[in-house]
């Protein structure tokens, strides 16, 4: 990724773009129904995951908010500019953040901060973005504090602190299992509602390596007392944030 100068973050779209812009802004923001400042940030992150393509390209208008809003495609640099440009309009706090990931120190990344009832959270859409697969959206990095974006994400440059944990999508929505009864329970209910595709948190997880085994285990007890049809599964992790997705067929 290349990263502009300070002095260059505003966002550099060309004059003639500037009505297309608002009109496509216009029409993004309408989808925006929400009214907590949780569910904005939420359906605006989900509208970038939903239309938006990360490419490595070094192309001017992909490290702009022309590039995701426009054309669809960015660096990460362009879309979290362009996050931070949907939540400014619909008036909640968002700012850009610089850094590094610790899997690739070579090169600079750019995700945001957003400030949600009073508090500020690391929010990394690109990286939800790569994790994304098979019409599953995903929210690995949605509203984390600095001590767990740190885990896997060097911060360099980032306006405020980030303290608050245990506020992220996964725990709001009531998918972070701290134990293995949780995880039983969590994943008998999904399959009563005939969802056969999840995602789920595990963040009291002490050994990554072992991880999997024991929810495999628990996947083979619980397919064995329901019978719900399923023999296969697929378990597919991001061991750095211990989230996990579940796939049955």
């Amino acid at each position: 990724m290349r990263w502009f100068p300070r002095e260059e973050l505003k966002d550099e779209v060309d004059s003639k773009d500037h009505a297309l812009l608002d009109e496509v802004v216009e029409r993004i923001l309408d989808k925006v129904t929400a009214t907590t400042e949780f569910e904005i940030e939420l359906q605006i992150h989900d509208l970038l995951l939903k239309n938006v393509k990360y490419v490595d390209k070094e192309k001017v208008t992909e490290h702009t908010i022309e590039g995701p809003l426009l054309n669809k495609k960015a660096v990460c640099e362009g879309i979290a500019k362009a996050m931070k440009y949907l939540m400014n309009k619909k008036g909640l706090r968002c700012e850009l953040v610089l850094g590094k990931l610790t899997e690739d120190t070579s090169v600079y990344h750019a995700w945001n901060i957003v400030r949600i009832d009073g508090y500020w959270y690391h929010v990394d859409v690109t990286a939800d973005i790569g994790m994304t697969d098979g019409g599953i959206y995903r929210y690995d990095y949605f509203n984390l504090s600095d001590e767990e974006i740190s885990v896997d994400h060097q911060i360099i440059e980032c306006p405020v602190k980030c303290h608050v944990s245990k506020d992220g999508y996964y725990h709001r929505k009531g998918l972070v299992m701290n134990r293995q009864d949780d995880f039983k329970r969590l994943l008998s209910d999904k399959l009563a509602q005939g969802e056969s595709e999840f995602v789920f948190k595990l963040p009291s997880a002490k050994d990554a390596d072992k991880v999997v085994q024991k929810i495999m285990d628990n996947v083979n007890e619980v397919l064995r007392s329901k019978r719900h049809g399923y023999r296969q599964y697929q378990i597919s992790p991001n061991s750095t944030q211990l989230v996990y997705k579940l796939k049955l067929w």
